[in-house]
């Protein structure tokens, strides 16, 4: 677990970025990218372990994590980091173009999904999109899915079972798939963490998810979320 030294993190200058990536020429490429277009590469890591050391000592605005790292994988990664420091957007690099690996990554509070083959084009987009608040997939990844969502019946019952949410139901359902937690949702809301609580498990009753990733993927077929 990633320890930071000062309970309060202060905030990061908005185009401040730490790369994780265990490709070192990738690294390099991507910082040359990113510096010649005004970011600041504040730090590198290898690994999950320089990851965690490096994240303890200073706090990026973004972070461009791949999500095949040897060890620890970069989704469990990017939910500690995100557990301590929400604040940061992260930006997944990945050679996978499964779906499961797109709502996972969303899941878990992820603000991209850019393939590796595409990143000298699209990474900047990405961290656009993020600075925006917005979510950026590569737009291959973004049309097989919804592609292989419109195969599937809109006539489903687990389709059907979203219509019956209520409007404040929607509401946290639709900021959960915005990777937020229970105390901001709570705040974005201006309800207590038990009522969210509540309305979180009412969302996973009526849709019939057994995980989060899952309730992305039901949100995102009956357009809830936009991809």
């Amino acid at each position: 677990m990633i320890e930071f030294k000062n309970s309060v993190q202060t905030a990061a200058p908005p185009r401040s970025i730490v790369i994780i990536d265990d490709h070192a020429i990738l690294r390099n490429g991507l910082r040359h990218i990113l510096e010649e277009h005004d970011y600041e590469v504040i730090g590198e890591a290898a690994n999950a372990a320089e990851a965690k050391e490096l994240l303890a000592r200073i706090t990026p605005a973004m972070v461009i994590l791949d999500i095949g790292l040897p060890g620890v994988r970069g989704i469990e990664l990017a939910g500690e980091i995100l557990a301590l420091a929400p604040g940061i957007k992260i930006i997944f690099l990945t050679v996978h173009k499964d779906e499961e690996y797109v709502y996972q990554a969303l899941s878990v509070g992820g603000y991209g999904y850019v393939l590796k083959d595409s990143v000298d084009t699209e990474i900047l987009d990405a961290l656009e999109y993020a600075m925006q608040g917005r979510k950026y997939l590569t737009p291959l990844i973004s049309n097989e899915v919804v592609a292989g969502l419109s195969l599937k019946s809109d006539a489903s019952p687990e389709s059907a079972a979203l219509d019956t949410l209520t409007k404040r139901e929607r509401e946290v359902l639709t900021l959960i798939c915005d990777g937020k937690a229970n105390k901001e949702i709570a705040g974005m809301l201006f309800i207590s963490v038990r009522t969210v609580e509540h309305h979180r498990q009412m969302v996973m009753k009526k849709s019939g998810a057994h995980s989060v990733a899952d309730l992305i993927k039901r949100a995102i077929k009956k357009k809830f979320v936009e991809l």
